[in-house]
C-alpha cells in the first residue's frame, strides 16, 4: 500500500508520522524534543528530525511504500543565509523579542497603516519575520548586509531534505512575515520598499500542495527512506493543524487549539478582516480567520513551575484532578495569561479572590479558564452563523485534559469534539497525499477524520459562565 509521511517542525520538538490516505489514520508517530528558545541550533533541529523520521520508519517497518513527504512548521521567525548559502546565525524563532522591539513594531504598523487591515490581514507583532529583519537592519547593520536570503524555519528543513538550500516558501508561511499581501497572495512589494528591505532576499512563494522536488539520495539513505520521494511545500503549523483537524472549506466547523500557545480558527472563502483577528492565507485561494493567544499549555506549564518553586512536586494529571474539585469561576480567582499581540504589556498573574491565590486547586482551574478567556471574544465572532452544532478541539491541552475540554464546552456553550492525534502532522501528510493524487477531494477526506470523544456543555455551568463569570473576569482582568 501507498502511505505518506508528515513532518511538523515545532517550537519545542519535531514530530514525524505515517498516514494511510485511504483511512486518514495517522500512526507510527515519533516525537523528538529540543530546547524551546528564541534562537535554536539548526544542527539540533535537523538532528532531531533525523531521529523522528528514522524512529517512525522503524515502527512502520515493511507495511508499504512512502509515496510523498509533506511539511508543517513553526510560523514566523527567520533563517538567514549569506551569498555562499551558509547559515549566518542560529534559527530565530517567533519567541524572539530582541530585534522585533516595541519601537520596530510600532514603526512597521505605522508605515503599514490601513494596509494591515485591507491587505496584510494582520498587524505585525514580536516574532514576525518582517519585524526580525527590520530589527536586524536597524540594530545590526553589519549582520544585515550579510543576508542574501531568508526563509522560514520549515523552509530550512525542506532544503535539508532536498539536499540543497531551498529559498522558497508557501503562502501560509509567507503570511507570517507580516509583509505578504494576503488578499492578493503575493509579497507586498510596496511595503517592503517603504521599509527599505531588499526584495531579492525574500523567498519565492508557492502553493502549499506543490511539489518542491525529490529527496536527495544521501538524505533518503540517512532517513531510511526510498530515494526519489517528492517533497511537498506544506505550510505553517496553524494552517496544517486546521487541515488535519478537518477544516477544509467555509462549511467546516470552528477549531479551538490549545498547544504551547492557543488559537481559534475558521475558514472563509473571500478575504475579510475582523477586528483583532488575523486573516491568513489558507488553501487554494481560501482564507483562515484566526484569533491567536500567546498563552495556552505554556501557561499550565508556567503554573507547574511555580508549584515547583514552592516545593510542590506535581504532574499535570494531578493538577487536573485538583482543578476538577473546584466549581466554575474558581471561587472568584481569575487568571490573566499575560502579553498578547495587541497588548504586549499585559501582566501575567492572578486577580480577584486573594485568599484563593495560595490554593493549588483554585489556581489550576483559574489558569484553564484564563487561557480559554483569551479565545472567548474571538469565538463570539467566529462562532456566529456556523452550520455545525459542534466545535472541534485539538492540541494537547484539550486532548489530554478532560477537565480543560469540559471547561471549553461549558464556557463557550458548544459541543467540543476532540481528536487524539498530531493534527499538524496529519495536515502536512494530507497535503502530500493531495499532491500525488492519493487524495482527490479534501472535503470528502475530512469527513473521515475521527473524533474520539465529545464534551457536551453542562447547562447550569454554561449559564453561570455566560451570565456571571465572563463579566466578572473582564471586570478584574480587563479586555484582551
Amino acid at each position: 500500500m501507498d502511505y505518506v509521511l508528515g513532518i511538523d517542525l515545532g517550537t519545542s520538538g519535531v514530530k514525524a508520522g505515517v498516514l494511510n490516505p485511504a483511512t486518514l489514520k495517522l500512526d507510527c508517530v515519533s516525537i523528538q524534543e529540543y530546547p524551546d528558545s528564541p534562537e535554536q541550533d539548526p544542527d539540533v533541529l535537523w538532528g532531531q528530525t533525523i531521529e523522528a523520521v528514522r524512529d517512525s520508519m522503524s515502527m512502520f517497518g515493511a507495511r508499504g511504500r512512502v509515496k510523498a513527504i509533506g511539511l508543517s512548521g513553526q510560523m514566523h521567525g527567520a533563517v538567514l543565509y549569506d551569498a555562499d548559502g551558509m547559515l549566518i546565525r542560529p534559527i530565530i524563532t517567533w519567541k524572539d523579542d530582541k530585534r522585533g522591539t516595541k519601537t520596530i513594531i510600532e514603526k512597521m504598523n505605522r508605515i503599514a497603516g490601513s494596509r494591515a487591515r485591507d491587505e496584510l490581514g494582520t498587524e505585525v507583532s514580536s516574532g514576525y519575520s518582517g519585524a526580525i529583519l527590520l530589527g536586524i537592519k536597524e540594530y545590526d547593520p553589519v549582520l544585515f548586509h550579510r543576508i542574501a536570503h531568508f526563509v522560514l524555519p520549515v523552509d530550512f528543513l525542506r532544503g535539508n531534505l532536498l539536499g540543497k538550500n531551498n529559498y522558497a516558501t508557501d503562502q501560509t508561511n509567507a503570511f507570517g512575515t507580516g509583509l505578504f499581501n494576503t488578499k492578493l497572495n503575493r509579497w507586498h512589494e510596496e511595503l517592503i520598499r517603504e521599509l527599505q528591505l531588499p526584495l531579492n532576499i525574500f523567498p519565492e512563494v508557492h502553493e502549499t500542495s506543490r511539489k518542491s522536488g525529490v529527496i536527495s539520495e544521501g538524505k533518503a539513505q540517512l532517513l531510511g527512506l526510498q530515494k526519489g520521494i517528492p517533497i511537498i511545500y506544506g505550510g505553517g503549523d496553524n494552517q496544517m493543524s486546521m487541515l488535519g483537524s478537518g477544516l477544509v472549506g467555509p462549511d467546516s466547523p470552528v477549531l479551538i487549539n490549545i498547544g504551547t500557545a492557543a488559537q481559534i480558527s475558521r475558514v472563509i472563502a473571500q478575504y475579510q478582516k475582523y477586528p483583532g483577528l488575523d486573516t491568513r492565507s489558507y488553501l487554494h485561494g481560501s482564507f483562515a480567520i484566526v484569533g491567536a493567544s500567546l498563552a495556552g499549555g505554556g501557561s499550565y506549564e508556567w503554573l507547574r513551575e511555580e508549584f515547583k518553586k514552592e516545593g510542590i512536586a506535581i504532574d499535570y494529571d494531578e493538577m487536573d484532578e485538583l482543578a476538577s474539585r473546584i466549581p466554575p469561576g474558581a471561587d472568584g480567582l481569575f487568571f490573566c495569561s499575560g502579553p498578547t499581540r495587541r497588548n504586549p504589556n499585559r501582566p501575567r498573574g492572578f486577580y480577584g479572590n486573594t485568599d484563593g491565590r495560595n490554593n493549588l486547586a483554585r489556581r489550576a482551574r483559574a489558569v484553564m479558564e484564563g487561557v480559554l478567556m483569551d479565545l472567548y471574544a474571538p469565538y463570539q465572532i467566529l462562532g456566529r452563523d456556523v452550520s455545525h452544532n459542534f466545535t472541534i478541539g485539538s492540541g494537547k491541552g484539550l486532548q489530554k485534559s478532560r477537565v480543560w475540554s469540559q471547561i471549553a464546552a461549558d464556557l463557550l456553550g458548544t459541543r467540543v469534539r476532540i481528536t487524539d492525534f498530531e493534527n499538524a502532522v496529519c495536515g502536512a501528510a494530507m497535503m502530500a497525499a493531495l499532491s500525488v493524487g492519493d487524495i482527490t477531494n479534501l472535503e470528502a477526506a475530512a469527513e473521515s477524520i475521527a473524533y474520539v470523544f465529545e464534551r457536551v456543555p453542562e447547562q447550569a455551568k454554561a449559564r453561570y459562565y455566560r451570565d456571571e463569570f465572563v463579566h466578572a473576569w473582564y471586570a478584574e482582568v480587563g479586555e484582551v
